[in-house]
């Protein structure tokens, strides 16, 4: 049975392909991070986990994943 994880990322809203990734600072929408959460590869991998790394403008949010 999966359980839900605290997880702690590194996300770089700047370089999202929309306008309001693009246009987003320091202000923060739940909802667009969820959409953004959602539209990354899954969490649980090595290869998410440098895709997030790589990022030079990061915004540390927090949300839990099923493992």
């Amino acid at each position: 049975m999966s359980k839900a994880h605290e997880v702690t990322a590194w996300i770089d809203l700047n370089i999202i392909d929309k306008p309001w990734g693009q246009s987003l600072t320091k202000e923060f929408d739940d909802k667009k991070a969820k959409y953004l959460i959602e539209s990354m590869p899954v969490p649980n991998t090595i290869t998410w986990l440098v895709y997030l790394k790589s990022y030079l403008f990061k915004l540390k949010i927090e949300f839990s994943i099923l493992l």
